[in-house]
């Protein structure tokens, strides 16, 4: 595992080379009971709740567990972009058979989400690593996750290298066959569709979203070859357990659940009464301010 730095400062003194997301400044506030982690600015990149830290606070944040609904019985999690580890502490501590790996391109970030956030440090179920998640994927042993967690954003847009369909390939192939890619997109990127075509054609159209209000984000799933196509039927049941189990809204997701068109043709929709109903061609046209 690389080097982490002692400190947030001792981090600071590299040297600058314009924005990147290796090297942007962190900073911590805290207003009307919430930590804030900004990235640069004062733009919020991550919240804490303080009288409820293992809470998952935001919308688009609780929308990205719904990877359980496609695999339920997910034990091996890889993230990319840690941010404040607000997934990873809810996963390490409501899901206690799972094991879950964080990639983060910040070491200032890594050393805040450790010691003003609450994120666990190393051992059997928990490892943070400091990297490029778009060059470490491709040093994972292939067929080793269950569900991937994608959340990379530098400058409020994703970071180019995690969204082009060799990037998509590879997640692919550290996913076992039944496995699920969840990705947090911002519904106003105008760069929204094409990385959602890179999608689809990396996971063979089997790609589907929700919205997630207020939060105006959209969480998208890009699906293994071994799961069988979403209905309303099949997902009904798991939303049921996991709802009761976490607390958390996926009777609502099923129901909000729609298949993602590739911009040349619609999805097809299995041929059942009550299967899924396609997404509309254009995302959500206005966007909050991304968090985790």
């Amino acid at each position: 595992m690389p080097a982490i730095p002692k400190s947030i400062s001792q981090a600071s003194r590299r040297p600058s080379r314009g924005p990147s997301p290796a090297r942007t400044a962190v900073n911590i506030s805290e207003e009307r009971g919430l930590r804030l982690m900004h990235l640069g600015d004062d733009a919020i990149q991550s919240r804490m709740r303080l009288d409820r830290p293992d809470e998952l606070s935001l919308a688009y944040t609780r929308a990205m567990m719904g990877g359980l609904l496609f695999q339920p019985k997910a034990r091996d999690f890889l993230m990319i972009g840690l941010g404040g580890g607000s997934l990873a502490k809810f996963i390490h501590r409501r899901l206690t058979r799972a094991r879950v790996t964080a990639i983060e391109i910040n070491p200032q970030v890594l050393i805040a989400a450790r010691t003003m956030f609450g994120v666990p440090q190393d051992g059997k179920r928990f490892t943070a690593l400091l990297g490029d998640g778009a060059k470490l994927v491709r040093t994972l042993e292939p067929a080793s996750y269950d569900i991937v967690l994608l959340d990379a954003y530098c400058g409020g847009r994703q970071v180019p290298a995690i969204t082009r369909r060799a990037f998509y390939e590879r997640v692919r192939g550290v996913l076992r066959p039944g496995g699920v890619l969840v990705v947090n997109c911002i519904a106003d990127q105008p760069e929204l569709r094409g990385y959602l075509d890179n999608l689809s054609r990396a996971f063979g159209g089997r790609v589907w979203a929700v919205p997630t209000p207020p939060d105006d984000n959209l969480v998208v799933f890009a699906l293994g070859p071994a799961i069988d196509e979403p209905t309303i039927e099949a997902l009904q049941p798991r939303a049921v357990h996991w709802q009761a189990r976490l607390a958390l809204p996926f009777r609502r997701w099923v129901r909000d659940l729609r298949a993602v068109p590739h911009s040349s043709e619609l999805r097809r929709i299995p041929p059942t009464k009550r299967a899924l109903p396609p997404a509309p061609r254009t995302p959500r046209a206005a966007a909050g301010r991304r968090q985790r």
